[in-house]
């Protein structure tokens, strides 16, 4: 019970500080990482079409660390679901569930695809489910 109260008080803590402003060069910066591969983007492109799809599996899990870092040094257990909604491409999901992530999922399809990933630690949310969704969860 004394560990889950320190940790509500570390969230109470963080809910009651100021959000710092944005640095102004950090959008910039973004933005110019892209830009400064351009030439990469337009071959690859010309090599495969469009519309395009790319994936770096590096970048995400990286900042599947600086998100987790974040939250590490203020609460004494972080647990981290990754929403399929928000991106379904399959690659995304098992690389998270690579990592330690659950998949938090809202349709069967959603559900279907986290078990065929063989996740086993899953959020299934939202409304409207139907009974073979139930059944299925």
């Amino acid at each position: 019970m004394e560990k889950h109260a320190s940790t509500l008080n570390n969230a109470l803590h963080m809910l009651r500080e100021q959000t710092p402003l944005l640095d102004q060069n950090e959008p910039a910066a973004y933005v110019r990482s892209f830009l400064n591969r351009a030439e990469d983007f337009m071959e690859t492109h010309a090599r495969y079409g469009s519309p395009l799809y790319i994936f770096e599996q590096r970048v995400l899990l990286d900042r599947l660390e600086i998100f987790r870092a974040a939250f590490r040094e203020v609460l004494d257990e972080v647990r981290v679901y990754y929403a399929v909604k928000s991106n379904t491409y399959p690659e995304v999901a098992k690389n998270l569930l690579k990592s330690g992530c659950g998949l938090d999922v809202s349709s069967g399809k959603e559900l279907s695809d986290a078990l065929a990933y063989q996740c086993d630690d899953i959020i299934f949310s939202g409304p409207g489910k139907t009974y073979d969704e139930l059944e299925l969860a």
